[in-house]
């Protein structure tokens, strides 16, 4: 009931083309809303993290392509559109029916090339068709965006890292502990792809992914880490590599499914497991825990996570009948998998039938790939916008990789409510916050934010093995030891600091956050 609330269906239930505007679930979710907090941040992660610019172009992009888009190319009748359901992550016939993958793949489950002129081309609903597009600009639009606005920086920021630069106050708290060693890391990469080659050469029968694939797999996700991973630091929004990898791959080794989905695993969640690491290591680095005991966490917290899922996902599959099998579970089961059903779709689309024959030459969907010139284009007219009027600051907020991430589903297993009702709770927190606070607030952006929090903390203690603290003042290149303060005295003098602080309101209140954050560390 909280998750999609659709007053529209309410207001006229018989109504196909009500269903079609108003639900949340099947439609475009005009006027629908989730109360659910886990549905609403299910998809995009919670709202309340994101800074406002972002969740704004979350919202802006949202509305475009689900209000816009969308409904031309339905009504329109796009490539027979009227013919499927506007929302849907089913796979059809021309004539709406269900496509029978089961009779395009053979033996050995390779693509039965035959078998496919005899049933004819498949079609995808017109928020799926659209989707893929939207993944295909959101991929443009990072690397030009990156390249564009933080070119420079990326530039300046390689030469210094071989270069003895003046580092940040957390670099130099953070050397009274030992480092990690390189060689930890290069060792856990090499045996990794080692297993992973020998895996896929061993079972190359049932995982069809020749050893080239991993090694490709793993060039992509080393060369997207970077540019991803400044779009995710500064709009707390990853947009994905599912596409481009199935993509690449579709055209590479075609006909081959299972391939297709573990090139996807390789290069996509490498890439995106990647970022995690990095996000851990910087929440540990700022509160001062030792490098080598977040190392050993991450290490074996991966592997006993890797067990708990397999075994998890084999006891599921044991005890419930039916699972993930739509057509035979109870109408009110949860056990549907909206998730594992797109990627089993994506396997069809770019793996089996392949990529050349849905959006190549070969395929009914091959305008679509205009989207790739589209999301380049985006982030160059912000830039000469930029260019043409440097005064004003808010252009340098548009930012199309999360725009388009919108509604750049796994599929479309995101619904419209979920994205409308997180980009509501987004904005109205960061509302919340500029008239508790100030009105400055929607002026923050992320690096502005990151600077006044590395300033606050650059007087904080840093976190000791025990429950004791340290401190390392330093003034002018010269570093002299605090004396050994307990936390219940770092606090009080803290407390008495807030206190006595001249000025207004706002600083005190400043003052009290970092003290919450000094304890929390």
């Amino acid at each position: 009931m909280l998750t999609s609330l659709s007053w529209v269906c309410w207001v006229f239930p018989h109504s196909v083309f009500a269903q079609q505007l108003g639900s949340g679930l099947q439609g475009l979710g005009i006027g629908a809303i989730g109360l659910d907090w886990s549905t609403v941040s299910s998809y995009l992660g919670s709202p309340l993290a994101s800074p406002w610019f972002a969740t704004a172009n979350v919202a802006a992009g949202f509305f475009i392509i689900m209000y816009i888009i969308t409904p031309i190319a339905y009504w329109f009748n796009f490539y027979n559109a009227q013919n499927f359901p506007i929302v849907s992550d089913g796979l059809f016939t021309l004539s709406d029916q269900k496509y029978n993958i089961s009779s395009i793949v053979d033996s050995h489950f390779h693509f039965d090339t035959k078998a496919h002129e005899k049933n004819g081309p498949l079609y995808l609903s017109t928020f799926f068709a659209v989707t893929y597009g939207v993944g295909f600009a959101s991929l443009t639009a990072t690397i030009v965006h990156v390249f564009l606005f933080h070119g420079s920086e990326i530039w300046q920021l390689s030469k210094s890292a071989f270069q003895d630069k003046k580092v940040d106050i957390h670099t130099k708290l953070m050397r009274r502990y030992k480092q990690v060693p390189e060689w930890w890391f290069i060792c856990i990469l090499i045996a990794n792809i080692a297993i992973t080659i020998f895996a896929c050469e061993y079972y190359i029968e049932q995982l069809q992914l020749p050893w080239w694939g991993v090694l490709l797999a793993c060039a992509i996700a080393f060369f997207f880490t970077l540019p991803i991973g400044i779009i995710t630091a500064t709009t707390n929004q990853t947009p994905g590599l599912n596409i481009i990898t199935e993509y690449i791959m579709g055209y590479l080794y075609p006909g081959r499914p299972v391939a297709n989905m573990c090139f996807k695993v390789y290069g996509y969640i490498s890439m995106s497991q990647a970022l995690t690491f990095l996000q851990d290591f910087k929440l540990g680095h700022y509160m001062k825990i030792p490098p080598r005991t977040m190392f050993m966490a991450q290490v074996v917290g991966t592997l006993i996570a890797a067990f708990v899922y397999i075994g998890t996902a084999w006891w599921l599959m044991d005890t419930i009948p039916y699972i993930c099998n739509t057509e035979l579970l109870p109408p009110d089961s949860p056990w549907t998998c909206p998730g594992d059903h797109v990627f089993y779709d994506a396997s069809v689309i770019w793996g089996l039938i392949s990529p050349r024959r849905i959006f190549g030459d070969l395929g009914t969907y091959s305008a679509v790939n205009w989207f790739f010139l589209g999301g380049a284009i985006a982030p160059l007219l912000v830039w000469l916008a930029h260019k043409a009027f440097p005064g004003q600051s808010w252009i340098l907020l548009i930012n199309m990789a999360p725009r388009c991430r919108s509604c750049r589903s796994s599929g479309c297993s995101a619904r419209a409510r979920l994205l409308g009702s997180s980009a509501r709770d987004g904005i109205l927190r960061q509302l919340a916050i500029s008239v508790t606070s100030h009105p400055g607030i929607f002026t923050v952006t992320a690096s502005s934010g990151r600077r006044r929090f590395e300033r606050a903390a650059s007087v904080m203690p840093p976190a000791s093995a025990s429950s004791w603290w340290r401190s390392r003042w330093i003034d002018a290149g010269l570093e002299r030891e605090a004396p050994v303060v307990p936390v219940r005295t770092s606090v009080s003098l803290w407390r008495r600091s807030c206190r006595s602080m001249p000025g207004l309101n706002v600083k005190r209140r400043a003052c009290w956050s970092h003290l919450g954050v000094f304890v929390a560390a």
